[in-house]
């Protein structure tokens, strides 16, 4: 392949990749407003049905990037909007373990599983 061949490919894999997040991030916006997220709180929700088991609010920071903090802000949104639930750790109690409400999982899965089919 000569050089002018990559670059000509590279330039249109740079646009082909700018589309492709616009919109996905279109997408993303679409699906937390039929859910009643904000679509960084679609997202937390989003990794912790991957993870498949009750994680920290620490862990969620890690997931996402963000601080402590913002990281409990955001769980306390989801809290209140019925998706997650905060419950102690059985093995230390001074941890407080997050997880997805099943039911609520099960719509969100709903969502995605329509995109597929």
């Amino acid at each position: 392949m000569s050089g002018s061949e990559r670059e000509r490919l590279l330039a249109e894999l740079a646009v082909v990749s700018r589309r492709h997040m616009a919109a996905y991030v279109l997408f993303n916006q679409a699906v937390a407003d039929r859910l009643g997220l904000h679509p960084s709180d679609l997202q937390c929700l989003n990794l912790l049905t991957l993870e498949g088991r009750p994680v920290t609010t620490g862990r969620i920071g890690e997931l996402t990037g963000l601080t402590t903090g913002s990281a409990t802000r955001l769980v306390d949104r989801l809290e209140r909007a019925g998706y997650v639930v905060r419950e102690g750790d059985p093995a230390d109690r001074r941890r407080v373990l997050v997880s997805a409400v099943p039911e609520r999982a099960a719509e969100f899965r709903r969502v995605w599983e329509g995109v597929g089919g």
